[in-house]
């Protein structure tokens, strides 16, 4: 029988909890009381002044140390004090201004009457350039379509056998190119440089002369390479054109991150599928019209540029070059080169040391100019006086003294000035009366030199050889005269673009007159006076010598122009001149005008070879005296 679970008894209810009586509210706190007013400070009491100080007891007298003699002299190791100190009880004066004495033979231990100063640290070489870490970033989007559109250009125009229009266009268009990039990055004195090499660029529009065009254009270029470098020293003056072509292989980069950065426009290829079919077709078009008529095919030739299909190598690779000239300027602008001093500081020397050199030189100088006083201001019968001696030899014996003696004025005067101490106004004295006697002496020279000259081609007439000489005679003397100046007037930092500035203006007074131009009229105004003219001389030059020809007397004017414009025979008809008309080549076309061509054409074509009767030319012309010598 199994044990039954009693029933569990029912849980009683719980009783429900008490109410919580409400808590009474905090008492209210009672308002702080004001704080009592801090009563004002006491003035403090006035400080007494302070006694002066008693003044120093005199120093005493400096010691003498006797010189070392003999090895028995020579101080220990022990002996020996540390660099820079003084024995006890010996006071050292400061070194007088501007100058110092060698420290003793042992350091710390000063010789007799020696002051134990160091000398001025050595001074370390210069070095041209401090640094060039280019522009940062790409190249801009106007640099590259300028340079673009300077090498179409330059690829399309300037292969030519005639300067003209086409190498202003060009020059100025890459100058131009390179500026607009930036041109405020420099200051005036360089952005008028700028504007002196934009007005050579314009000299092949007016003159004829081979020479002078290219010696023009080599300005224009060595002008712009200094205003894009940022040329300022001696050191920037040879080193600009190098630093320029460096730039252009730098560029290269600069340009390509450009090129990256760029997103082809819509429909490009579009646009270049149509335009090339267009140019193939005009192009054929364009030719089978010109050969069926003349009159069309005259304005297409003076229209159009005369392309050849073996020439379009040599254009590319010169529209390139044109366009890498004006990346390599725009790279060099953004970013020019940080120059340095080229050299270290100049130690300056006692006056002996260069003022010796500088009175030698002007003893020398003198003493010539009062042996060679007759000589070099005399007449005519004293410059022909003596053996063998021609106003030739004269005349190329200055030239060659001239030259020689301003480069040695120069470089001493250069050399003087980094010597001279201007702190010491009798050394700046000494300098400014010395090398004022030598500029003078050296102008003096210049003077007789251009006299001798002068006499010269009034006895054989005028070359372009001799003006040219002259020319630079006179420039040489300008240039001593702004060295003189600017080491006078302490602005011998300026020098550099002084001279730079004077040599763009020499070239552009050449350019503006054209040296064959003048000599052709210096010759024929000397023909009238005393009939002689070297016509085989004259007809050897450009263009620019026929208007001065037409102004001669007939029949000589007819030979001389006959000779000029008969440029496809010989040089002067062998034979009497006929009444053929002169052989003259194409006209110019539009990308090649030049004024001096277009008026020599215009004179040329009013001449009528045989109006006057059969005149033998070579007969004539042999018959003139010539300038051989």
């Amino acid at each position: 029988m199994s044990d039954a679970v009693p029933p569990t008894e029912p849980t009683p209810p719980t009783e429900p909890a008490p109410p919580v009586p409400p808590t009474e509210p905090a008492p209210p706190v009672p308002p702080t009381e004001p704080a009592p007013p801090v009563p004002p400070a006491e003035p403090a009491p006035p400080v007494p002044p302070a006694e002066p100080a008693p003044p120093a007891p005199p120093a005493p007298p400096m010691q003498q140390v006797p010189a070392h003699t003999g090895a028995a002299a020579h101080p220990t190791a022990a002996q020996v004090p540390a660099y820079g100190a003084v024995p006890s009880g010996m006071v050292v004066p400061a070194p007088p201004a501007g100058a110092y004495a060698p420290v003793a033979q042992y350091p710390g231990v000063p010789q007799a009457g020696v002051y134990p100063w160091a000398p001025p640290p050595a001074t370390s070489p210069g070095t041209l350039l401090k640094g060039w870490p280019g522009p940062e970033g790409a190249a801009p989007l106007r640099l590259l379509v300028g340079a673009a559109v300077v090498g179409v250009l330059t690829g399309t125009l300037l292969f030519t056998s005639r300067a003209g229009i086409n190498f202003t266009l060009t020059t100025v268009a890459a100058i131009l190119a390179v500026a607009v990039l930036g041109i405020r990055r420099r200051d005036a004195w360089h952005r008028c440089l700028g504007v002196l090499a934009l007005v050579l660029c314009v000299v092949p529009s007016l003159w004829d002369s081979g020479w002078l065009v290219a010696l023009c254009l080599m300005g224009a270029f060595g002008l712009t390479a200094f205003v894009l470098v940022d040329g300022r020293g001696w050191s920037s003056v040879p080193l600009a054109v190098p630093i320029l072509g460096i730039a252009g292989v730098r560029s290269l980069g600069w340009t390509q991150r450009a090129v990256g950065g760029v997103s082809a426009p819509r429909n490009l290829g579009s646009w270049l599928r149509g335009g090339g079919l267009g140019v193939v077709l005009a192009l054929i078009i364009g030719a089978l019209l010109a050969s069926a008529d003349e009159g069309f095919a005259n304005v297409v030739s003076r229209l159009v540029p005369d392309v050849h299909l073996g020439e379009l190598p040599f254009r590319l690779v010169l529209g390139v070059m044109a366009a890498g000239l004006v990346l390599a300027g725009g790279f060099v602008l953004t970013a020019p080169p940080q120059w340095g001093s080229g050299e270290g500081t100049a130690r300056r020397r006692p006056w002996q040391e260069w003022g010796i050199p500088l009175g030698l030189v002007d003893l020398v100088i003198v003493a010539f100019l009062l042996v060679q006083a007759t000589m070099l201001f005399g007449g005519d019968e004293v410059v022909l006086e003596g053996t063998g001696v021609t106003y030739a030899d004269r005349a190329r014996e200055g030239f060659g003294q001239l030259v020689v003696v301003t480069l040695i004025v120069l470089v001493l005067l250069g050399w003087t000035g980094r010597r001279c101490d201007p702190g010491r106004p009798g050394d700046r004295r000494l300098l400014a009366i010395l090398g004022g006697v030598l500029v003078i002496e050296t102008l003096l020279l210049v003077v007789s030199a251009l006299r001798r000259m002068w006499l010269y081609e009034q006895s054989y007439g005028f070359t372009v050889l001799r003006v040219n000489v002259a020319a630079f005679e006179f420039w040489l003397a300008v240039a001593l005269l702004l060295v003189a100046a600017a080491w006078w007037s302490r602005i011998a930092r300026m020098l550099p673009r002084l001279i730079v500035t004077w040599a763009g203006v020499g070239l552009l007074a050449l350019g503006l007159v054209s040296p064959e131009a003048v000599v052709a009229s210096a010759n024929v105004d000397r023909y009238q006076d005393t009939g002689k003219i070297d016509v085989y001389y004259l007809i050897q030059q450009s263009d620019d010598v026929i208007p001065a020809l037409d102004k001669l007397d007939e029949p000589l004017r007819t030979c001389a122009l006959a000779a000029v414009g008969r440029l496809d025979s010989e040089p002067i008809p062998s034979a009497a001149i006929d009444p053929a008309p002169l052989v003259r080549k194409k006209p110019d076309p539009w990308y090649a005008v030049n004024l001096s061509r277009a008026r020599a054409d215009a004179v040329l074509d009013g001449v009528q070879p045989g109006t006057n009767g059969a005149v033998n030319c070579v007969a004539l012309l042999s018959s003139l005296e010539g300038s051989s010598q």
